[in-house]
């Protein structure tokens, strides 16, 4: 068995722009027109600024992603509840004290508020809304989302059955959209009396979520029992066991 000869190092002296000389030692010749031009002290130095620099980028655009989510959560939310003062004394601010500390789990991943008009249920739910996306923020970006009222739903529906291709088209990509969002917002779910299509949507999208395990915050003047009394039977009973299997729902006065 023979073994290769050792090649011995090169060994060459280098000025560092700096002004400072050192020794380089090189395996192979072919190298040697990659010598160094920094000293070990400079080049440390150098890759120090590097790495501060790309942690400065990467800090920079996680700072981008939080604002552009801010702005999204801003834009979806209507202007008179953009306003919302908690400290206001017209703010339901007992039920907020409550609410506010949702903890969203697997068994539990929704959450709803039943009560009158005036309870401010609309109010807390974009608050809600907002915190839990800022909460659940990553370095990656924000979830997606969507906030929708139940009226705005029915009139998605209707827009299905649209003569218009680009109207139908649109109608169908935002209810998907509703069901595959990360945490959706249903206002006002529940009120008036759904014909057949928009109550098979609304199960439709309810069990989407529901199967998923996916995020929901509703409001509605309605109990669970109360929705499913103005929905066709075959739908309602499952509607509203839906609800009340995964909703964490505060009764608002």
């Amino acid at each position: 068995m023979t073994t290769e000869p050792v090649k011995p190092m090169i060994t060459i002296e280098c000025k560092c722009e700096c002004g400072a000389s050192f020794i380089w030692e090189c395996e192979d010749e072919f190298l040697l027109p990659y010598k160094p031009a920094h000293c070990p002290k400079c080049s440390d130095a150098r890759n120090a600024e590097i790495e501060k620099r790309q942690a400065q980028d990467a800090a920079d655009k996680i700072e981008r992603l939080r604002k552009t989510l801010l702005h999204e959560i801003a834009a979806a939310t209507p202007p008179r509840y953009q306003q919302t003062d908690v400290a206001h004394q017209g703010f339901n601010r007992a039920a907020w004290a409550k609410i506010k500390t949702w903890d969203r789990t697997d068994a539990k991943p929704w959450l709803g508020m039943v009560g009158p008009t005036g309870a401010c249920k609309s109010r807390m739910a974009y608050l809600l809304a907002s915190n839990y996306l800022q909460d659940t923020f990553t370095n990656d970006g924000g979830p997606s989302f969507e906030f929708v009222s139940a009226f705005e739903i029915t009139e998605a529906v209707m827009q299905t059955f649209s003569d218009n291709a680009e109207v139908k088209h649109q109608a169908r990509a935002s209810l998907n959209s509703l069901r595959k969002c990360d945490l959706l917002v249903i206002d006002d779910l529940g009120k008036g009396r759904l014909t057949p299509a928009p109550a098979a949507e609304l199960f439709a999208l309810l069990d989407f979520r529901h199967a998923r395990n996916r995020a929901l915050i509703w409001t509605s003047n309605s109990t669970p029992q109360q929705i499913a009394a103005t929905l066709p039977e075959d739908l309602g009973g499952p509607l509203a066991g839906r609800l009340l299997e995964c909703s964490k729902i505060y009764s608002l006065k």
